[in-house]
């Protein structure tokens, strides 16, 4: 339902629009005002998105989850997957006017670089690219090794004007919130605590159909959500199931959905002796009986796509294997093979002296307990018990890679980000805190190798078959469910029609602006 409260009744009192925009969207913002540099304030997600209308960068995510050409009119990979080449369009420009060049990227490229640059995963992902200048509109980098992610690393990173970005990182911090001179298709024509205000770039490469835009910024999706249902709003983005849900109660609410770069896992502590989980047939018998389908079906409706494989369901260039339907036949015989017997129907099973009791750790982030709820009622006529642990969002992340697990199960949704590599989740050596492979699985050096391959190709056709042999060696081992891909949600009133691609993350929402009509004031 629409919340109200106090909050936004002083930020619509203090809001004083002028002139109607011919776009206006409910941005919920951590910052106000909102960094308009979107290399700084990363943390804000607004700042990420909103950097996609205001920067290109050399290139940006496609239709199925590929790099393609963005800013950069031309690029190529060398054979060997070492050096990476961009040619720039002749006159390009700012928009204040001034030329656009390589200098600009090489630039940029060093802010992130340097000591005292405040994002250290953006900068983790530059550390060890050469960046020459090669003549006023081509670039070339190198790095130290082959990382297939790369042309996903170059399109997450917005190129700035060196006049600007020459100064320290600390400075730039400083005046992120002023508006700059911008090459994507809006520039910022003023900002405050309470709303940015964009007008279209006039050296854009093309004009954008909507010539200004309003972003009123709130603290909160409830806030954002009354302002949206007060018809003050033309659009908001929901990005879990519960506020999805609230949106589309909007009267008149369209709701559009992108495929995120996410996923919702079930992970198995494989060292829990007691649980059987350090047995492969109970993972298998578990991953069996688990019904996808109703489980999106019952909680999730239009929220998320059920998946059956790690890589985001987004990157749409990977193939995903079909979704099976639960066997609960199958899952018995397996537990009854190993030893796992019940006395009676719907009896929780035993071996020896040790029942079949699970202990699920879930944040209470939303909508984690209902899904957790459903899996306990899909497990339990198996003769699976679950017992839930409920815990708050800011410790879950702590307890789920810590040394000492207690627990023999994780709901966890896993943020892979819109490239198949996914070695930080399950090399042997990306234990924490170097990585995330939580589940405890012995050392598999024929895995390791396949999980190296689909993060150093470059070749789409061979990263393809890597991602194959990837799912293939999951699929046997079963250190984990992978249950469903989390939707991004835009709510729109009927007075726009603003597409949105397939899959993205909710920075790509802004990605077909060259689309947008407005059908009516």
């Amino acid at each position: 339902m629409v919340a109200a409260g106090g909050t936004i009744a002083a930020a619509t009192s203090a809001f004083r629009p002028s002139a109607p925009a011919d776009y206006r969207e409910a941005l919920v913002a951590t910052h106000r005002p909102l960094s308009l540099d979107p290399l700084f304030g990363r943390d804000d997600a607004a700042v990420h998105d909103v950097g996609h209308l205001l920067y290109a960068s050399l290139l940006r995510l496609g239709g199925d989850g590929r790099p393609v050409a963005d800013l950069a009119a031309s690029w190529a990979v060398s054979a060997d997957g070492y050096t990476y080449a961009f040619t720039l369009p002749a006159g390009r420009r700012w928009s204040d006017g001034s030329a656009l060049t390589a200098r600009d990227v090489a630039a940029t490229v060093s802010v992130v670089q340097s000591s005292d640059f405040p994002d250290g995963p953006l900068a983790q992902a530059w550390r060890d690219v050469a960046v020459s200048v090669d003549s006023p509109v081509s670039v070339t980098m190198r790095l130290r090794r082959p990382r297939g992610s790369f042309a996903v690393v170059v399109a997450d990173l917005p190129i700035l004007p060196t006049e600007v970005i020459s100064q320290p990182a600390a400075q730039l911090a400083r005046i992120a919130t002023r508006p700059l001179p911008t090459s994507g298709p809006y520039r910022a024509a003023s900002s405050d605590s309470f709303a940015v205000h964009l007008v279209a770039n006039p050296y854009a490469s093309r004009p954008p159909p909507l010539s200004s835009v309003e972003l009123r910024l709130l603290p909160a999706f409830e806030d954002a959500l009354r302002v949206f249902a007060a018809g003050q709003a033309d659009a908001l983005l929901a990005t879990t199931a519960g506020q999805r849900a609230e949106a589309a109660m909007v009267p008149g609410a369209r709701i559009r959905d992108m495929i995120g770069f996410s996923t919702v896992q079930v992970l198995f502590n494989t060292a829990s002796l007691p649980s059987g989980l350090d047995q492969p047939a109970v993972r298998h018998a578990i991953a069996a009986v688990i019904d996808r389908n109703g489980l999106v079906a019952a909680d999730l409706p239009g929220a998320a796509l059920p998946q059956a494989d790690p890589v985001p369901l987004g990157i749409r260039w990977v193939p995903h294997p079909p979704v099976p339907s639960p066997d609960a036949a199958l899952a018995a015989k397996t537990l009854d093979a190993a030893g796992w017997t019940a006395e009676s129907p719907g009896a929780v099973r035993t071996r020896d002296s040790a029942r079949l009791v699970e202990r699920l750790m879930v944040s209470e982030e939303e909508p984690l307990p209902a899904v957790a709820h459903r899996l306990v009622r899909q497990l339990r006529p198996l003769g699976i018990e679950v017992e839930l642990d409920l815990v708050a969002p800011a410790q879950f992340y702590g307890m789920l890679t810590s040394a000492t697990k207690q627990y023999d199960m994780a709901l966890a949704t896993v943020e892979s980000g819109p490239d198949p590599d996914i070695s930080a989740q399950w090399r042997s050596d990306e234990t924490p805190p170097k990585g995330v492979n939580v589940t405890g699985l012995k050392p598999d050096f024929v895995f390791d190798r396949a999980l190296d391959r689909l993060a150093q190709e470059s070749d789409p056709k061979l990263r393809r078959a890597a991602a194959e042999e990837v799912d293939r060696d999951l699929a046997a081992s079963a250190p984990a469910v992978f249950l469903y891909a989390p939707l991004v949600s835009v709510a729109t009133s009927d007075a726009v029609d603003i597409p949105l691609p397939v899959a993205g993350s909710s920075a790509q929402r802004y990605d077909l602006v060259m689309g947008w009509r407005r059908l009516h004031r």
